[in-house]
């Protein structure tokens, strides 16, 4: 059953195991969610039970990033038999869980840094601009913070970072995301302008020298399979520079984003992420809100061809979709098993509560 964490991660192995040696953990998978996002942890929960090989899978950690803390974990401890043989390795994390693992010596230093910590840690008790996030704080700037904190919880020497909206279609194993070698898979390509500037932002808070140019780098949009000891690494670099990730995701207003940021500590080591990544990653067929009709009849194709073993989809699209599309979907979902009736339900509810209609 579901545990409140008891203890930070044990030190990182001195070599990884790979995909070749799954008689231990080889890969956590850790993911971000508040209330709106239920219906679809639900259905990530129902794919990972149908379609994720358990060998060499750690620990799933589910990090709650909501105001309301206590009512999404208990909405989360009902779903969690959705996880069916999983789970026994799903651990519920608080916010205040993690970032009480982080050490002293990389906690608030100076009366700005102590400032802007103890604001972060009790922004609900301010109303204006109050968000719904961990604390009050917006959820988008919290969970960067959270995805970089997750190193220091589980066991396996590489973590796979989901978002809510990620979900398998198709059977896939530890192989598909770490590589024999030991090293996590990924889709190293050349920046567009904005992911240049992200980039760079980051390279520059980690007093790195500027990326060139044509360098490739690691995605940017999840899953991002990234491993522990990098993870941990990219986190203490930025507290060491900035005090707690936490305080400095929630009050910044530059550009350095979480995965720009593991990009930067990760290209300053020797090789960087042309020696820290194996190739072969697939990119998830994602569904954002603003995908035009073309793009999404290209990837739900790709989808039933074979050629994507994760879908992503954004909660307020379904009702933007045509009922074409829509009807793909719904076979995709049926085909693997997966039941997606409480998330059209909730999205025809919040479509008709924006209409100030009544739901059919």
């Amino acid at each position: 059953m579901w545990r409140w964490p008891s203890s930070p991660c044990p030190p990182a192995a001195t070599a990884a195991p790979g995909a070749a040696d799954l008689d231990r953990p080889v890969l956590d998978l850790a993911t971000v969610v508040y209330r709106d996002e239920l219906p679809l942890i639900r259905l990530q929960a129902q794919s990972i039970a149908r379609m994720l090989d358990p060998r060499g899978i750690g620990a799933i950690l589910v990090m709650v990033n909501d105001r309301e803390e206590e009512a999404c974990l208990a909405a989360l401890r009902e779903l969690l038999p959705d996880y069916g043989p999983f789970v026994d390795r799903v651990e519920l994390l608080r916010p205040a869980d993690l970032f009480a693992l982080r050490p002293s010596r990389l906690g608030p230093r100076g009366p700005l840094q102590r400032a802007k910590a103890a604001f972060t840690a009790n922004r609900w008790r301010y109303p204006f601009g109050v968000k719904g996030g961990w604390r009050g704080n917006r959820g988008w700037a919290v969970q960067q913070a959270l995805k970089l904190a997750v190193a220091r919880r589980g066991e396996a020497a590489n973590l796979c970072i989901l978002d809510a909206k990620n979900h398998f279609i198709r059977p896939v194993g530890v192989e598909a995301m770490v590589a024999e070698d030991g090293r996590p898979r990924a889709r190293l390509a050349v920046p567009n302008a904005k992911h240049r500037r992200w980039n760079k932002a980051a390279f520059r808070l980690l007093g790195a020298p500027p990326p060139g140019r044509d360098d490739r780098a690691p995605p940017t949009l999840t899953p991002f399979v990234v491993s522990r000891a990098d993870l941990l690494a990219t986190l203490e670099a930025l507290e060491a520079r900035v005090g707690p990730a936490e305080a400095f995701f929630a009050r910044k207003r530059s550009e350095e984003s979480e995965f720009a940021l593991i990009h930067a500590a990760i290209a300053q080591r020797p090789g960087g992420v042309e020696a820290a990544f194996a190739p072969g990653l697939r990119a998830a067929a994602t569904l954002r809100r603003k995908k035009d009709d073309a793009t999404v009849d290209r990837l739900l194709t790709l989808v039933e061809q074979g050629e994507a073993d994760m879908l992503s989809i954004h909660r307020t699209l379904l009702g933007r979709l045509k009922p074409e599309h829509l009807a793909r979907l719904d076979a995709i979902w049926a085909a693997a098993g997966l039941d997606a009736s409480e998330l059209v339900s909730a999205d025809a509810a919040r479509r008709s509560a924006a209409s100030g209609s009544q739901p059919v």
